[in-house]
Order: structure tokens, then sequence, then C-alpha cells
């Protein structure tokens, strides 16, 4: 459980819902990378471009869950380890984060428990991303699935 976990984050690194979060107002003159922020500036996090970050994290492109594994300051105060923000960060963070990590990670383990998922011909999945509000494939995933019971299980 502890790796599908850190599956279902790099996941969520790799591919957040939305590639932008809510407007924040600064609320006082800062300097953010180099760059003079004033007060009562609205600003857009760009949460794909953060999460993906080179200075942040090694090989940002690569699908790696093992980053996530032992990373406990990580997950210590979600919302204010912004290089991995899925759920925003500050005020304005998910209060639902807790309880939709836990459903993910619930619902994910049941499906590979109760079933098997393969593409057709085994291919790779395309990964190419499209280009929408919120962040989504280019091409439409395409999957065969199967329980992994014999039928008379379910009868």
């Amino acid at each position: 459980m502890v790796y599908l976990q850190a599956a279902v984050k790099e996941s969520m690194r790799l591919y957040p819902t939305a590639p932008l979060l809510s407007p924040h107002k600064a609320i006082e003159d800062c300097t953010i990378g180099g760059y003079t922020v004033t007060k009562g500036t609205v600003v857009y996090p760009n949460v794909w471009k953060i999460q993906r970050d080179p200075r942040v994290w090694s090989e940002p492109e690569k699908f790696s869950p093992e980053r996530f594994l032992g990373q406990v300051e990580r997950e210590a105060d979600p919302g204010k380890y912004f290089g991995f923000i899925p759920f925003g960060f500050g005020r304005r963070s998910c209060p639902g984060n807790y309880y939709a990590l836990k459903v993910t990670h619930l619902t994910i383990a049941r499906l590979i428990q109760g079933f098997t998922v393969t593409t057709p011909g085994n291919m790779p999945v395309d990964m190419l991303e499209g280009i929408s509000i919120t962040l989504t494939r280019a091409n439409p995933l395409k999957v065969f699935i199967a329980p992994r019971l014999p039928s008379s299980f379910y009868e």
C-alpha cells in the first residue's frame, strides 16, 4: 500500500488535475524568482511547472514513485511544501485533500485487486498531453478490464 500511495502522489505531481491553481493576491510586496510582485497583484500559480521544476525534482519528466518513499517532510504539512502542491497551498488549499487521497488510494487498490487492466496489444500508454483548461490526454485511453476471479464468484 505504501508504494501505491507513492505512485498516486507521483501521478499527481506529473499530471495535476488543473495546470493553474486558483488566484492568490499578494498581501505585501515581495520578490519571487527575481521578479518583484507588488502588494495587491493577483497571481495564478502554475502547478504544472512548479511540480516539474528540475531545481526541486531530479529527472522531473520521469515517472518515479520511489521519490515519495520515506519523504516524511513532504507529508507532514501539505500545502506548505511548495514543490508538491496538487491541492493548492496556504489558506486556499483544498480542505478535502486528506479525504481525497484516502478515497483515491482505496479505489485504486480495490481496482488493482479485483481486475486486470491491459492495453490493446499490450502497447505502452500514450501520455501525450492535450491542450485544455484541465490536463487531458491528447488521445483517449483505451484499455481492457477483466475480472481477476472467475465469473462464478460474482453470481
